[in-house]
């Protein structure tokens, strides 16, 4: 019976254990934070509603968008997460208007700060003189006036980041930051298709059930067993 309870194991297995970059939040913010579509189990606390709908989509970007013009520190906190030992985060960003990159002036510098599971990530670029990007390992998608005033306006698809990590609550956030930062309607920041994943651990399966693929090992699992529970029978006999 090895062959057959050897199929039951692997199918189990596949059931309870590792899977990667299983969806954990996802926010397009089509309708605010009710299009948010969260694993099972996973509780969210939300920062306060600021939301803004773009007039046409540029750079990956469309919709309904997450939108700040002030200095308040933007957290997000997930908990109850399911057993995992890394997680992700990525999401598309914009700079809105007239930022001015991160020199020393007057009017700079402007930051997107970024910080995940307390490690801070400044994003930044001069939006005035169109240079200077610098988007933390992200990329730019689009640059020019589509939204809020008459300035440009500079959409970019954010790094992936990748966070050793094995607790049950993740919290980052997200600020307008830098001595230059004017706020309002010269210089502020929105985000888009904010998604966390996690690599689940063995019993870290989100929701309990079986995708297809396994219940479909699961029967030949225990297929297998059955066949050969029937042959050792008909042996003895």
């Amino acid at each position: 019976m090895k062959l057959g309870f050897a199929a039951v194991a692997a199918a189990c297995f596949v059931a309870g254990g590792a899977q990667a970059a299983t969806s954990i939040y996802f926010n397009d913010f089509s309708d605010g934070f009710d299009s948010a579509v969260i694993a099972s189990g996973v509780t969210v606390t939300n920062p306060s509603a600021s939301f803004a709908t773009l007039p046409t989509a540029a750079g990956g970007a469309s919709g309904g968008i997450y939108h700040r013009t002030d200095a308040g520190v933007v957290t997000f906190t997930l908990s109850n997460l399911p057993s995992h030992d890394k997680l992700y985060l990525n999401f598309t960003g914009i700079l809105v208007d007239s930022w001015d990159g991160g020199g020393s002036s007057s009017v700079a510098p402007d930051f997107l700060r970024v910080t995940i599971d307390g490690v801070q990530h400044d994003i930044t670029a001069d939006n005035y003189n169109n240079c200077c990007a610098q988007l933390d390992g992200g990329t730019e998608t689009y640059y020019g006036n589509f939204f809020y005033s008459s300035w440009n306006d500079r959409v970019f698809s954010s790094a992936v980041y990748e966070i050793a990590h094995t607790g049950s609550t993740f919290t980052f956030s997200f600020q307008a930051a830098g001595s230059g930062f004017q706020f309002g309607t010269d210089e502020s920041w929105a985000i888009d298709n904010l998604s966390v994943t996690a690599d689940l651990t063995n019993g870290g399966g989100v929701g309990g059930v079986p995708e297809p693929g396994t219940w479909a090992l699961m029967i030949l699992g225990f297929g297998a067993a059955g066949a050969s529970l029937r042959r050792r029978r008909a042996a003895l006999a």
